[in-house]
């Protein structure tokens, strides 16, 4: 790395922590974060706005240092939350609007005129957060609208059900007397999954027979739900763009 010394590293949905080591490695380093800094920094931020019932998410460019989500703003994008928000739709607005700024983010000459200290309040998820809210050790004890609620905003959930863990990723209200993965919640109403990673339950029956463990696997483990999707037409507005 030091015989090559390349000017510029974008770091794009990379779950690494650069060193300091690397950062030097380097004339720039600039990291595209899914989010608006110095709010929701961390992990699953797009999902976090959505859950929390936020109204608008966006996304940042910024120069990295040695402190995760830290370093001075470049670039900011915003883009709605409408209320019937889903965790797919929300990325692709955000990749639509990040997407086009890339070669003016090359251009950019490393100088303090181009950026500005991340300044307000901040907050931070963690995976222990994000393992808290997706996985549901007693799913009894939820009502059905926190299923959807996660389930809108997550993308997926982990549920136990008779000792066994399945990751689910679509549900129905209505009873299957073949579906032996139906519980009531709450309120009494019916969760039935239909779809378990990603796959209908017959599909997924045939696919991987043992893959339920008695303990739940990592969700989102090497890549953030929704960032493979494909661009939108969701308006984007954008601000704080050097000149």
């Amino acid at each position: 790395m030091q015989e090559l010394r390349p000017n510029v590293a974008l770091s794009y949905y990379s779950l690494s922590v650069f060193q300091k080591p690397l950062l030097d490695s380097f004339d720039q380093t600039v990291n595209y974060h899914d989010a608006l800094l110095p709010s929701y920094r961390g992990l699953m931020t797009t999902a976090w706005f959505i859950y929390r019932g936020e109204q608008e998410s966006g996304f940042t460019f910024h120069h990295m240092n040695e402190a995760l989500d830290d370093g001075n703003i470049l670039i900011q994008g915003s883009v709605p939350v409408p209320s019937d928000a889903r965790l797919t739709s929300i990325a692709r607005a955000k990749k639509a609007g990040a997407i086009p700024h890339l070669p003016q983010l090359m251009r950019m000459p490393d100088n303090r005129q181009t950026r500005r200290p991340q300044t307000g309040s901040s907050s931070y998820f963690s995976r222990a957060d994000l393992m808290g809210i997706t996985r549901i050790d007693a799913p009894e004890t939820l009502e059905l609208a926190e299923f959807k609620r996660r389930l809108d905003a997550f993308g997926a959930i982990q549920l136990r059900h008779n000792g066994r863990w399945y990751s689910v990723t679509d549900w129905i209200t209505s009873a299957n007397a073949k579906n032996s993965l139906s519980f009531r919640t709450r309120d009494r109403q019916r969760f039935t999954p239909t779809r378990i990673e990603g796959l209908p339950l017959w599909l997924h029956r045939l696919t991987t027979p043992n893959r339920h463990a008695e303990k739940p696997s990592e969700l989102f483990q090497n890549s953030q739900p929704g960032e493979d999707a494909g661009a939108t037409g969701s308006p984007v507005r954008t601000r704080d763009d050097p000149e």
